[in-house]
């Protein structure tokens, strides 16, 4: 994004300017809402106790009885309200609002109820319902998810060491320009006879660099 406004600032000014990135500044905004929680009540948590990190009840990450999990998100009353309905739990409906000890009470009533089904029977109840819950799924199960599938965010190319690999597709899609297959690292070393050679170092030039250990080329 800095990039771009720098570029978007030249066109419209006529004059460049450098970008100046930090790895750290860049992070912090992440933490904007309990950075403001902090300084609005001098009330720091713990990360596991923020409120969309496993503070809430009705947002959070479940075990089930099969010992997978499933990611509830029903951050919005609407989301909230279905849940309850399709759980067959409609005293939980006036508890969105839950905080404190109440809320830690309806975490563990939710805890106990999602182990008394397994993640895909979960899933399977909930159905195609606009409620924001979702499997948790490991490496294997990704990978065979319809939507990565579609996406082509799983790729396979071929190493000349160590054949076919996977690899994790680009996930910016534009409509008329493709991205280039994916292809290996280059070995260390593989490129620098042809590197030298554009710059315009003869045969001679190369041979006393290597003989001086200047240079690798990967190959004797």
């Amino acid at each position: 994004i800095a990039a771009l406004s720098a570029l978007w600032a030249r066109e419209t000014t006529g004059v460049g300017q450098k970008v100046d990135v930090s790895m750290l500044d860049a992070l912090l905004p992440m933490l904007s809402l309990q950075m403001a929680q902090y300084w609005a009540t001098s009330l720091y948590l713990p990360p596991w106790q923020m409120p969309l990190s496993g503070g809430l009840a009705i947002y959070g990450i479940y075990k089930c009885k099969d010992g997978k999990y499933v990611s509830l998100g029903a951050l919005e009353p609407k989301f909230w309200k279905k849940f309850c309905q399709i759980v067959d739990k409609p005293g939980w409906e006036d508890r969105y609002y839950a905080h404190g000890e109440a809320n830690e009470k309806l975490k563990i009533e939710m805890t106990r109820m999602f182990k008394s089904r397994t993640r895909d029977e979960w899933i399977d109840l909930v159905g195609v319902a606009d409620i924001c819950l979702s499997p948790v799924l490991d490496i294997p199960e990704m990978e065979d998810d319809p939507h990565i599938r579609a996406r082509q965010m799983v790729v396979e190319h071929e190493h000349p060491q160590f054949g076919a690999i996977k690899g994790i597709g680009l996930p910016l899609k534009f409509s008329h320009t493709h991205s280039l297959p994916p292809r290996p690292a280059p070995a260390l070393g593989e490129h620098t006879l042809q590197l030298l050679e554009e710059l315009g170092f003869t045969e001679k030039d190369v041979a006393d660099m290597r003989r001086k250990r200047a240079i690798f080329t990967g190959k004797p």
